[in-house]
C-alpha cells in the first residue's frame, strides 16, 4: 500500500482527503484515507493527538519556514517515512502551500510558471496515466487577471496530462451567482470539461470557498465535509479512482553466468572427464559424440551451473533494429569499462560512442516514420494515427455534444 498526503497551507484551507493509490496492478484497489488541514498556526497552537489509526496531517496557514526544523512538531508533522514540498506565500501575510506524502510515492514536481493572482503547487503521480495534482490558493483580495491567469494555469497542466486535480482554497462564493467572478467561473469550468464535487458550504459562515475539481478521466467518490472545530474551513474527504499501471509481462529465464568460467580449470575437467571414458575403441561415432556431449554439460553443471531468474520484458519500438541493439550492448561495454578503471581516455570513448549511438537511433526513427509516411501519403487514416503517435495529443474531448457545449467554445 502506497499513501499519498497532498496538503494546503493557504491562509483559510479546508482539510482534505485523498485516497491511496496503489501503484501495483489490483482488480479493484481498496484505497484508504488520509487527511490534509489548514488554518492552523504552528507557532502558537499545539497539534491535536492522532484519533484515528491513519496519520493524520495537521498543517498550519501562518508559515515559519522551514517548518519541519520546528522540534516541538517534527515527530508529528514530519515522520521519517513521510517528504515535505513547501512554497512560500507570495506577496501578502499568511497564505503558501505546502505537499506533504510517503516518500515511497513517487511524486515529481511539475514548474508551472508562478502567476500574480493566485498560488499554486503541482505534482505527478506516475502510472499508466500520470495523475496531476495541483494545489491552489487565491487570496481573498479581487484580481482582476484571476479568470485569465486560472485558464492559462490549466491548459498548461492539460498538455502534460489528460487527468488532473484541482484542490484547494480559491475564495470564490461559488453559491452565490452574483458574487463577483462565480458566473465566469463556474463558465469557464463548464468550459474546460472540469466537474466540481463540492456541493455544500465548507466556511463556518455558510459559503462555498473551497472547491474540488477533475477532468473528465477522474473519479471522485465518498466525499464527505466535516467540522473538526480546529479551523473555520470544514474537513473534506474524498476517494479518488484511477488506472493502475499496466504490469509488464513477467517471464523466467534460465541462465548460465559462463563470463565466471575459468578457461583452465573448464579445460583441465574435460580432460578428466574424456580421461575416465569407459567406452572402448569399437564404440561408433554416435556414442562418442553423446559422451562427449555429456562429459560437456557435466562441466558446465559443475563449473557455471544454470540459474532461474524472474524477468520482465517490455516491447521494443518497431524501429529498433537489431544493429541498434548491437551499438547499445558496445556502449554499455564501454560505459563498465570508463566505470572500472577512471581513465580520461575511456571516459572519451565512452562519450563519443555514446554520440554516436544517440545519432543512430534518431536517425533510425527518422527514416521509420519518414518511410510510413511517404507510402500512406493517400492514406490519411495511417497518417493521422502516426502524427498521433509523434506529437501524444492528449484527449479531453467528451463523448457527449450539444448546441450549448458547443456554443460556450466560439
Amino acid at each position: 500500500m502506497l499513501l499519498l498526503v497532498v496538503a494546503c497551507l493557504l491562509t483559510i484551507l479546508p482539510l482534505f482527503t485523498i485516497q491511496q493509490w496503489h501503484i501495483h496492478a489490483a482488480p479493484q484497489p481498496k484505497p484508504s484515507r488520509t487527511s490534509l488541514l489548514g488554518h492552523f498556526d504552528n507557532s502558537e497552537t499545539a497539534l491535536p493527538p492522532p484519533t484515528s489509526p491513519i496519520h493524520p496531517l495537521w498543517l498550519t496557514s501562518q508559515i515559519h519556514p522551514p517548518f519541519h526544523h520546528r522540534k516541538q512538531h517534527s515527530h508529528v508533522l514530519f515522520k521519517p517515512q513521510h517528504a515535505p514540498s513547501w512554497t512560500p506565500a507570495q506577496q501578502h501575510p499568511g497564505g503558501g502551500i505546502a505537499v506533504i506524502y510517503h516518500n515511497r510515492l513517487k511524486l515529481r514536481p511539475i514548474s508551472i510558471p508562478l502567476t500574480s493572482s493566485f498560488e499554486h503547487l503541482v505534482f505527478r503521480l506516475p502510472g499508466s496515466r500520470s495523475l496531476l495534482i495541483a494545489i491552489i490558493y487565491r487570496p481573498p483580495q479581487n484580481c482582476s487577471s484571476f479568470l485569465s491567469d486560472f485558464t492559462d494555469f490549466y491548459t498548461q497542466l492539460s498538455s502534460i496530462s489528460p487527468c488532473i486535480l484541482l484542490l484547494g482554497d480559491f475564495n470564490i462564493h461559488i453559491d452565490t451567482p452574483s458574487s463577483k467572478f462565480t458566473p465566469d467561473f463556474l463558465d469557464i469550468l463548464h468550459c474546460l470539461d472540469l466537474t466540481q464535487h463540492i456541493n455544500s458550504p465548507t466556511h463556518s459562515h455558510g459559503h462555498i470557498l473551497d472547491l474540488v475539481c477533475s477532468s473528465a478521466p477522474l473519479s471522485v467518490h465518498n466525499l464527505t465535509l466535516s467540522d473538526l472545530a480546529i479551523s473555520d474551513h470544514r474537513a473534506i474527504t474524498m476517494d479518488i479512482v484511477t488506472p493502475t499501471p499496466t504490469p509488464s509481462q513477467i517471464r523466467s529465464i534460465t541462465f548460465r553466468n559462463l563470463k565466471s568460467l575459468n578457461p583452465i580449470s573448464f579445460s583441465s575437467f574435460i580432460s578428466e572427464s574424456l580421461s575416465r571414458s569407459s567406452l572402448s575403441t569399437d564404440s561408433t561415432t554416435i556414442e562418442l559424440v553423446d559422451h562427449y556431449n555429456q562429459s560437456l554439460s557435466s562441466c558446465l553443471n559443475q563449473l557455471a551451473p544454470l540459474k532461474a531468474k524472474t524477468v520482465s520484458f517490455s516491447a521494443s519500438a518497431p524501429w529498433y533494429t537489431p544493429d541498434l541493439h548491437q551499438l547499445k550492448c558496445k556502449r554499455r561495454q564501454l560505459e563498465r569499462l570508463h566505470k572500472k578503471t577512471g581513465l580520461t581516455v575511456h571516459a572519451d570513448v565512452f562519450k563519443h560512442f555514446t554520440s554516436t549511438d544517440i545519432t543512430a537511433l534518431n536517425t533510425a526513427r527518422s527514416n521509420y516514420f519518414s518511410q510510413i509516411i511517404h507510402s500512406n501519403a493517400s492514406n490519411p487514416r495511417t497518417l493521422f494515427t502516426t502524427f498521433a503517435q509523434l506529437t501524444k495529443p492528449k484527449d479531453n474531448i467528451t463523448s457527449t455534444f450539444t448546441t450549448n457545449k458547443c456554443n460556450n467554445y466560439l
